[in-house]
């Protein structure tokens, strides 16, 4: 099979999507089949919707008459049109979601009928609901993501053809067509659904995007598989981003007492946006992580332990992602406050005493501590790991976790907060990581005087846990800050009189603070020395004799006194320089009488 029939059969299902969508979109408004604006939706003017059909027909044209007979072609073909017009019936009559749910499994389980499981499973009572799960949940995930311009049918299109070009490396060619044409027809429906969207492709498009995709990963892997991690991490990492964005909004969903099947604008998408950043910025973002996850799958067989590590701690990271956008506000605050009772209740109910989060943070170490000492042993052995190097490994690797985890322990690393984390907790953990390597590396003396052993092991796997569990707790706060920023770029212009540890806490007060609409565009300080430093980022821009100019350059309306320790005449020399530079003062008062009197409401309020 030559690489010309792959590109010919994806330009002729672009081309078809691309010339079918328009006529889609003018019959859908026509028939008053359109996406109105609602309030839990997330687009602005009404939409067309249906343009699913477009993908549909063009990869049902190619697919019947381009691709020669495989013993799977009929089954695909029916399975994928069934699913297709189970959405297609929805997108127009609203079927009960319970109702949707069983159509899919009933569609998935007639196409296992055809032989199209997972065999690697070697008892047909696991592979067959393995395979049927798998399907649903794949077509769900697609039909969950489709909630932003772009954004399923952008993942539709790099999914598919990185499983397209894995299928010939491996080569399964019919399975590759496959993928191809359904890229191609995915890429032709996103030229008009790419932000600003011109028309949705509905529920007839997302699960058939997500059902043919799910379908075509296991054509294309059981027979080529030697093994079920093999079979599995090539689409896991293909489909990576609708299966955590269906994870995500299914377990913040079902922890704030929402019903699952209910829309809303509260995926990874949506959060995003409310931190800051634009619809496009977003999109784009999810391409980029498919792209990478992407490349991951089809270099599997190149180093298959080096990306089993990379995807792991992918995957944590987007873990710790999943914490820091679920505590981002996405509805209402009446709503938010019932979301918060239910989950307090909820959580009273469970009898548990020990915080979750907690218990998983624990678990995340174990799994990055196991990580950072299985790289140790890939560096020191250059990526080729034989069986002594895995003997060695696995008869020690309970032994590291448990020194580990009880040194830190010790040193109080599961007593923090993350997203405060600061400069004790890092030596907390380099003292715990020290301290167990000690412990680690002498009982191996005792024991077997280092027979066998490399020490050069344990001194990598140091630096790789410092790095991996010191790493993890700044994800968090750097991520904070790093979205903060782009949260208050919209808000009024401001500056901070005094580039010291009270502007430092203004400035910080300000970031954390969602009720705060200020941003700092940098600081003023009449000490020389500070002069073009930054202070957390921010710089200092000049001395209280420029801020007319200041104001000119940067467009600022008020300005923030943080120099409590002043005295009345310095307040007053600051007080009118802002006046005449047409500025709005905001001044805090003095922490003596912070402390002793409270607060003067006599100035305004930051």
């Amino acid at each position: 099979m030559d690489i010309p029939k792959y590109l010919l059969v994806f330009i002729a299902s672009f081309m078809i999507s691309f010339i079918v969508t328009p006529v889609v979109r003018v019959v859908s408004t026509k028939f008053g089949k359109v996406a109105e604006v609602r309030e839990d939706r997330w687009h602005k003017k009404p939409t067309p919707l249906l343009g699913g059909i477009a993908i549909w027909a063009s990869w049902i044209i190619i697919t019947t008459f381009f691709i020669p007979n495989f013993n799977y072609k009929l089954p695909i073909l029916l399975s994928a049109t069934a699913i297709f017009a189970l959405g297609l019936i929805d997108d127009i009559v609203k079927l009960n979601p319970q109702v949707k749910l069983v159509g899919q499994i009933i569609i998935a389980s007639s196409l296992t009928l055809s032989g199209i499981i997972i065999e690697i499973i070697p008892y047909p009572v696991i592979s067959i609901p393995f395979t049927i799960l798998w399907l649903v949940a794949i077509t769900n995930s697609f039909n969950l993501l489709d909630n932003m311009d772009g954004l399923s049918a952008g993942i539709a299109v790099i999914a598919a053809t990185s499983l397209g070009i894995f299928l010939i490396q491996s080569g399964n060619h019919s399975a590759a067509l496959l993928a191809f044409i359904l890229a191609g027809a995915s890429l032709g429906f996103l030229v008009y659904n790419f932000n600003p969207a011109k028309i949705f492709m509905g529920d007839c498009g997302s699960m058939f995007l997500g059902f043919l995709l799910s379908s075509t990963a296991i054509i294309g892997t059981w027979r080529e598989a030697s093994n079920l991690i093999a079979t599995m991490v090539v689409p896991l990492l293909v489909l990576g981003i609708p299966i955590f964005d269906t994870t995500f909004v299914t377990l913040t969903r079902k922890l704030r007492g929402r019903a699952i099947s209910q829309g809303g604008k509260d995926h990874i998408s949506h959060r995003l946006v409310a931190l800051g950043l634009s619809e496009r910025q977003v999109v784009l973002s999810f391409y980029g992580f498919s792209i990478f996850f992407a490349l991951l799958a089809l270099y599997f067989s190149i180093n298959p332990f080096v990306i089993m590590v990379i995807s792991v701690l992918s995957a944590i990271g987007f873990y710790l992602l999943g914490i820091f956008l679920g505590d981002e506000r996405v509805y209402s605050k009446s709503n938010r406050e019932i979301e918060v009772i239910i989950a307090k209740r909820q959580y009273r109910k469970s009898g548990i005493t020990l915080s979750r989060r907690r218990i998983a943070e624990i678990i995340m170490d174990l799994i990055l501590i196991s990580v950072a000492y299985f790289s140790a042993y890939l560096i020191r052995f250059e990526g080729h790991l034989l069986n002594p190097n895995l003997t060695f490994f696995v008869n020690t690797l309970p032994w590291v976790v448990i020194v580990k985890v009880t040194t830190f322990y010790y040193f109080g690393v599961y007593q923090s907060i993350w997203r405060y984390v600061g400069i004790r907790d890092m030596m907390a953990i380099v003292k715990g990581a020290t301290l167990s390597t000690l412990i680690i590396m002498v009982g191996i003396v005792i024991t077997v005087r280092f027979q066998e052993y490399s020490r050069a092991v344990f001194i990598v796997d140091w630096l790789f846990t410092v790095v991996m569990i010191g790493g993890s707790r700044l994800a968090l706060r750097s991520l904070k800050e790093y979205l903060i920023d782009y949260r208050k770029g919209n808000g009024k212009k401001a500056i901070i009189i005094g580039a010291g540890d009270a502007g430092d806490l203004v400035l910080r007060e300000i970031r954390n603070n969602h009720d705060i609409n200020f941003n700092v565009v940098g600081f003023i300080d009449d000490d020389p020395v500070k002069q073009r430093y930054k202070i957390n980022g921010v710089p200092v821009l000049g001395k209280t004799d420029d801020l007319k100019e200041i104001k000119q350059k940067y467009n600022i309306e008020d300005a923030i006194v943080a120099i409590p320790s002043a005295s009345r005449e310095t307040m007053d020399r600051i007080i009118n320089k802002c006046k005449n530079a047409n500025l709005n003062i905001r001044t805090l008062p003095p922490m003596k009488s912070v402390m002793e009197a409270g607060i003067n409401h006599s100035s305004p309020a930051i």
